[in-house]
């Protein structure tokens, strides 16, 4: 039901991360990310699918090979998630559980998430941030506050929404934009990854811009558990570096 997929290092496209919350559909075709939370918020089920996911997210990447390369399993939060105030106790009982390294989770939020309660979102992200926890800023800027945001909250990184990167080959202002977004993060010691990466072109214009990581099917598409876990293999008996 879920698949995998790699967030690669820009700079070599070994498999440094992994995103887990992907959807099937029980076919070849995969739920666009988000679509199958969407259908779980309608349900009312969205709360017991994310725990479901973040459990197992973090007992499978306590038993992958590291010495590939790989870093972290990042998994993406609803937004009563991250206003529970129990989210914290509940991370580190699941880390304890499966005995993965907190490093080892990122957690992504998105704008539309923090803007539920975003007094007690910074709360939660602060706590988690002391369990070790790495948090990510998903889909960053579409929103409307996105700069305040990044000011106000304690973040890791920031994931460029794929919006940004449809235009930049062909499209100099969206370049310009983008190289903003690069360098105030930068600025702030934060980690870039960008999603949506589908041509070679894409890939050079955000390598140029000494982006981190990288996300889109010119790296790798999703997959199911065990074919990520045999990416991983190969790319340790190739020497990958993280």
């Amino acid at each position: 039901f879920f698949h995998h997929h790699a967030v690669a290092g820009a700079q070599q496209g070994a498999a440094d991360n992994v995103q887990r919350v992907r959807g099937a559909d029980g076919g070849d075709d995969l739920l666009r990310r988000g679509k199958h939370i969407e259908g779980a918020e309608l349900l009312g089920l969205a709360s017991s699918l994310s725990s479901f996911v973040l459990e197992l997210a973090c007992a499978e990447a306590a038993t992958w090979p590291h010495q590939s390369g790989y870093k972290q399993v990042r998994v993406n939060l609803t937004a009563d998630q991250v206003a529970d105030k129990n989210l914290p106790t509940t991370i580190e009982y699941l880390l304890e559980t499966a005995g993965l390294d907190p490093e080892g989770l990122c957690l992504e939020i998105t704008e539309t998430a923090i803007m539920k309660d975003p007094a007690k979102t910074r709360k939660v992200v602060d706590d988690l941030r002391r369990l070790g926890v790495a948090i990510s800023l998903d889909d960053f800027g579409t929103g409307y506050s996105s700069l305040s945001h990044l000011k106000n909250l304690s973040v890791d990184s920031i994931k460029v929404d794929k919006s940004f990167v449809r235009d930049v080959e062909r499209d100099q202002s969206s370049i310009n934009f983008v190289t903003a977004i690069v360098g105030l993060a930068k600025g702030m010691d934060l980690g870039v990854v960008v999603e949506g990466i589908e041509t070679e072109q894409e890939a050079k214009v955000f390598l140029d811009l000494n982006c981190d990581e990288a996300q889109g099917f010119y790296y790798h598409k999703p997959m199911p558990a065990d074919k990520f876990r045999g990416l991983l293999e190969s790319e340790q008996g190739m020497g990958a570096q993280p």
